[in-house]
């Protein structure tokens, strides 16, 4: 045993090894694509914020305390300039959840809101009921390709009514690369790329982006300064509509297994009768979220994913109050009846083990009654041996066990 324990330890202690090995290789290769850009565009490199606050001027052979995880997720940032404007290029490696990505951010602070992207098919469905609103240019070929999301009456519909400024997205969106969002925010302006390869890190020059970029700042600078407050678009919080689904999943959960514990029905398909009335109030439900939400540029995006949540949240509360109520709200007498062992089976579980009696059925003739019982029950028991089975009828007529007992001289085992 001593022998198997040290085995398991030393194939540990070489995975982590090649882990960190294949990781460190990765990040050595990453920095050095990110040095030759660096010397394409006449740009440095230093440690990324996300290793904490760097000031301006640190050496970059700086050490990263935090742990690897946030090590990995940006490398270094790649700082310059072209005509004066203070850019910042950053490359975020491939995670498990998400693809790698390199952003551009011009860092000319302005006070506009919004983004630019392609446009979409679920972005015209949304458009098509009338369920987001999107800005309008009156350019039906930049309309129909790319979509706006900002506020429709304020200074992004402005900026985007100009003849250059369209040209300049189009411009960038032309551009050999990945490039999925044209990001405006106080900050400034940011492009972001992705998925972002190695192939797209060995060749890209931020400098590429700056023309165009620089003609939306510039046009972004004569419009009406508004504070950024101001100009997000004005939304209805979905938070309590996603709260509300988050708590019938959460409750109609618990509310199943404890039904399905203390009230084990013998026929679990009752539980679908649920759905004459679930689907009913999901109904009303999403009809009332759509109504809600509609009118922002996000709108058919929050609703989508308010519709996934729902569907398996009102699922779940209605077979949980079916599951609980047929049993706690059951006022009928105990029934009790007599019947035989034909088979008993152990399942094995995660964690645990059911122990399952096969009886011949009492309520069809010729068939069985599938019961599960206690490991002190089932260890009892014996093929052929007689049990008498206690059921009521169940508040949804959906009879449940309330009691299993062995019939012997000693009586009920429980």
């Amino acid at each position: 045993m001593i022998g198997f324990h040290l085995f398991l330890s030393f194939v540990f202690l070489i995975s982590t090894f090649l882990l960190v090995f294949s990781l460190r290789k990765r990040l050595s290769s990453h920095r050095e694509s990110l040095k030759k850009m660096a010397d394409r565009s006449g740009g440095r490199l230093v440690p990324s914020r996300s290793c904490g606050t760097v000031p301006e001027g640190t050496e970059e052979g700086r050490t990263c305390s935090k742990p690897l995880a946030s090590l990995l997720s940006a490398i270094s940032d790649l700082r310059g300039e072209f005509n004066g404007t203070p850019y910042r290029f950053r490359f975020t490696p491939k995670s498990r959840n998400s693809p790698p990505q390199g952003t551009v951010t011009f860092l000319v602070p302005q006070g506009l809101a919004g983004s630019v992207r392609r446009e979409g098919k679920f972005d015209r469905w949304g458009k098509s009921i009338g369920l987001n609103r999107e800005i309008q240019t009156g350019d039906s070929a930049f309309d129909t390709s790319y979509y706006l999301s900002g506020e429709p009456e304020g200074p992004f519909s402005l900026l985007f009514s100009q003849s250059q400024c369209r040209q300049a997205i189009q411009n960038l969106f032309s551009l050999p690369f990945p490039l999925k969002e044209v990001i405006f925010s106080p900050e400034g302006l940011t492009l972001a790329f992705t998925p972002f390869r190695e192939e797209h890190l060995e060749s890209f020059d931020p400098r590429l982006c700056a023309p165009d970029a620089l003609t939306l700042l510039q046009e972004a600078s004569k419009l009406p300064l508004i504070p950024y407050g101001l100009v997000v678009p004005p939304k209805r919080s979905s938070l309590p509509l996603f709260l509300l689904s988050g708590f019938l999943a959460l409750g109609g959960t618990v509310a199943l297994i404890v039904g399905l514990t203390l009230y084990p029905p013998l026929d679990k398909s009752f539980l679908l009768g649920s759905l004459r009335y679930v689907f009913p109030l999901l109904f009303l439900y999403l009809f009332f979220a759509f109504h809600f939400l509609k009118g922002h540029p996000q709108s058919h995006i929050r609703f989508f994913q308010l519709f996934l949540l729902s569907l398996p949240a009102f699922f779940l509360s209605g077979t949980g109050f079916f599951a609980y109520g047929n049993g706690a709200l059951d006022k009928s007498e105990p029934e009790t009846c007599q019947t035989l062992i034909v088979d008993k089976t152990i399942t094995k579980n995660k964690n645990s083990y059911t122990y399952t009696l096969l009886l011949l059925s009492w309520r069809h003739p010729g068939g069985t009654e599938r019961i599960n019982v206690d490991q002190e029950i089932f260890t009892a028991s014996r093929q052929g041996d007689g049990v008498e089975v206690t059921t009521r009828q169940g508040h949804f007529k959906a009879p449940w066990v309330e009691r299993v007992s062995l019939l012997s001289p000693k009586g009920p085992l429980f």
